[in-house]
């Protein structure tokens, strides 16, 4: 059987995310095939920022000619944040009566170590 024939059917999606093709992006699949699979072009996209740590999705597979067999994909969700954000800085900010100060870092200035920038 060739790969483009072994298709996997979603019978029931994940909970935390979803399952998409590469190029279509942000769109759940409820098929593909193990040629997808080789290609990389399946993905899981997890889409909530809960603590639970496993999803999963439940599948049929078939190859067209023989009977289908049913399966589960476990998936584990490692955190991104396990640290608490620091204070760096935390400074009096003197402002004269009837005007106005920007804030800055200098001022005020936390960092994430384990937190991407664009999060």
């Amino acid at each position: 059987t060739k790969a483009e024939e072994i298709v996997f059917a979603v019978i029931r999606p994940p909970r935390l995310g979803q399952i998409e093709n590469i190029k279509k992006r942000f769109t759940p699949i409820s098929s593909f095939t193990q040629m997808d699979i080789a290609s990389q072009n399946v993905v899981y996209h997890h889409l909530t920022k809960n603590d639970i740590t496993e999803d999963s999705f439940t599948f049929t597979v078939t190859n067209g000619l023989s009977q289908a067999k049913d399966g589960e994909f476990k998936i584990s969700i490692q955190s991104m944040d396990k640290i608490l954000p620091s204070l760096v800085s935390n400074s009096l900010l003197e402002v004269l009566q009837g005007t106005e100060e920007s804030l800055t870092p200098v001022h005020l200035k936390a960092t994430d170590p384990d937190t991407a920038a664009q999060n």
